[in-house]
């Protein structure tokens, strides 16, 4: 059987496994291909409003798309978003994930003012008939108009809005305190299924009193019956002004919570300030009043962003209960209170049911893993330990043994105790691709269900952690030309490099195992230092070289070990160009760095280390 003879529904289950860019190739090739990954081509329909006159071409052009009943009939979701990012996968399914904490811009005078665009808006929801999901990803408020339609739909249109915001709660001291009755249907509407808080950071600043976070509250509470996910991200709980927000503003019945609420991430602004600036119970206050106003038991996925203590995971420990969660993201924070905090952290981590996912960010202990593994591992199918901030106010984080490195015997033991790893993110020292490193990666492939790889590139010379002081200008010195050409060496990662890594994992995979489908591979060890920003032209001349990459596989039957590459932050390619430009930058390598530069890449001269740099093949 030739492709063009295949049956859709069988084309369509392929177009699940690949890209968007595949399946549209794909189509071309029959009818039969095309029928079938028309399903997924339009399973989503985006519109992007960057002003009154690109939202009226887009609707219009998707209007004369979708004019063919074959094609409106297989869209399930719409999205309408402004300046916000947004991750579309084949089936076009839209992880809101931490984009919706971008606030975007408003559009002067507004897109739905006219009359006429909501109009539009309107007949193309019509259109769809199938429709199953309505996104509104723009800081203008939905039309009245479109909610109503919302609330006619049968069965009722699931709405997302990731940009949530009452604006008639955000008020000057001395008006008085009004919900807009539009904004209170919204608040209460029985679509509304996922939310994001927008954190309205400037108010306060231009003395405005912002209700919001009180009135998310209730909303959470139970006041939108059918909400399921959340993303919020609320002041610290106290007084918010003179006048105090009165309970049952939203939620009438304030005795009985109907909250069905199953996805929570929740902080509270800790950005604005600093860890220290805001007490344990200022970080924590938001969740335990919601503990107080909701059933916190039904929740199937967690994160908190809050830099937890050991006194945060204590009162998780004993007054909270999570029978049925399955997801978890925590952020710690406790430099100070190392012991404590890693038996509140191990015992948190024990009080729960095995878990699906697992997210740590912060600081971890080397204990944390085996005790995972060992509680969650048959079940583990996700395990993110991202690298702490190297750099913190106690320094304590300097130390790598207070976290998870990759080494062979570690990527063993999760083979061992979580064969149905499929996500796996961790830290990595490289040691030159020697078959130290090489081991590494060769054990990483053994993982037989491993599909997604996240390498975080560390290095534990002391000033990458705590600042340059004088080292920079002694790099070439026999005191410190070792660790210099060391440091070099483990950094300078190109393409090429990545290419290798991601064939090693790959040709490592025993037959008939998933096949790696994406690596990410991240220098973050500079991460602390700002890399292009810092004052430190040693930090300058390390970052041109530690480059990140994200590697996508070949989807053909016959290159599996092969991929497709591309830069992570290419942004910084003007930051390179400035850098190349910079006279004061280029004597200063000369002076002092041009022997290490000599000794890493004998001949280079002058500024043509630039082009002439390489990085270092791994042992074969």
């Amino acid at each position: 059987m030739s492709f063009k003879d295949l049956p859709v529904e069988l084309v369509e289950r392929i177009c699940d496994c690949l890209d968007r860019k595949s399946v549209f190739q794909l189509a071309l090739v029959s009818p039969n291909c095309r029928n079938g990954a028309a399903s997924r081509i339009f399973y989503t329909v985006s519109i992007r409003l960057t002003s009154r006159e690109t939202f009226r071409e887009n609707c219009e052009y998707a209007n004369s798309v979708l004019a063919s009943p074959e094609k409106s009939r297989r869209v399930r979701h719409l999205r309408i978003f402004g300046f916000m990012k947004g991750v579309t996968s084949t089936r076009g399914d839209w992880n809101t994930g931490r984009s919706i904490r971008n606030r975007g811009a408003e559009i002067p005078g507004g897109v739905f003012t006219d009359s006429a665009n909501c109009e539009r808006l309107i007949r193309l929801m019509l259109q769809l008939e199938t429709l199953r999901d309505f996104t509104w990803g723009f800081l203008e408020q939905i039309p009245s108009r479109v909610l109503r339609l919302l609330h006619e739909s049968s069965p009722l249109i699931r709405l997302h809005m990731p940009l949530f915001c009452l604006k008639s709660l955000i008020v000057s001291p001395k008006d008085p305190f009004r919900i807009d009755p539009h904004e209170l249907e919204l608040a209460t509407s029985p679509c509304l299924y996922s939310l994001g808080q927008i954190d309205m950071q400037n108010t306060g600043s231009q003395g405005l009193v912002d209700y919001n976070a009180s009135a998310v509250f209730e909303i959470v509470a139970g006041a939108a019956p059918n909400l399921h996910e959340v993303d919020i991200c609320i002041n610290p709980v106290g007084p918010l002004s003179g006048r105090e927000w009165l309970p049952g503003t939203i939620l009438k019945d304030h005795s009985v919570s109907a909250s069905h609420l199953e996805h929570l991430s929740i902080s509270t602004s800790h950005h604005l300030t600093g860890p220290t600036e805001l007490s344990d119970s200022d970080r924590m206050g938001s969740l335990e009043k919601l503990r107080s106003m909701m059933d916190i038991s039904a929740l199937r996925t967690l994160r908190i962003g809050d830099w937890l203590s050991a006194s945060h995971l204590r009162w998780l420990t004993e007054e909270c209960q999570f029978p049925v969660l399955d997801s978890l993201d925590l952020d710690l924070w406790d430099v100070y209170n190392a012991d404590e905090m890693e038996i509140r952290l191990n015992n948190f981590l024990h009080s729960l049911p095995p878990l699906r996912s697992l997210t740590l960010r912060g600081r971890y202990f080397p204990s944390t893993l085996p005790l995972v593994l060992g509680h969650s591992g048959r079940t583990l199918q996700r395990l993110d330990l991202l690298m702490p901030g190297q750099y913190e106010i106690a320094g304590t984080n300097s130390d790598p043994d207070l976290w998870a490195f990759a080494n062979a015997e570690l990527i063993r033991t999760i083979q061992q105790k979580a064969p149905s790893i499929e996500y796996l993110a961790l830290c990595i020292q490289r040691s030159a691709g020697d078959a130290k490193e090489v081991a590494i990666y060769r054990e990483l492939g053994k993982l037989t269900s491993l599909r997604h790889l996240r390498l975080s590139v560390f290095h534990s010379m002391d000033y990458l952690w705590m600042g340059l002081y004088g080292q920079q200008y002694q790099l070439a010195s026999e005191k410190y030309m070792a660790e210099s050409v060391d440091l070099v060496v483990s950094l300078a990662v190109d393409e090429a490099l990545v290419s290798s890594i991601f064939n090693t994992i790959s040709s490592a995979k025993p037959p008939h195992a998933a096949p790696l489908q994406t690596l990410q591979y991240r220098v973050d060890a500079l991460e602390p230092q700002c890399d292009f920003c810092s004052n430190h032209d040693w930090i300058k001349l390390l970052a041109y070289i530690a480059r990140s990459f994200d590697c996508s596989r070949n989807l053909r039957d016959d290159s599996t070990q092969q991929c497709s590459i591309e830069e992570y932050q290419k942004y910084w390619h003007g930051d390179r160009s400035r850098l190349e430009m910079d006279d004061k930058f280029h004597e200063w390598v000369e002076e002092y760095c041009m022997p290490v530069l000599q000794k890493v890449w004998p001949g280079v001269e002058g500024r043509d280390w630039m082009e002439k740099w390489h990085s270092f093949p791994l042992l074969a």
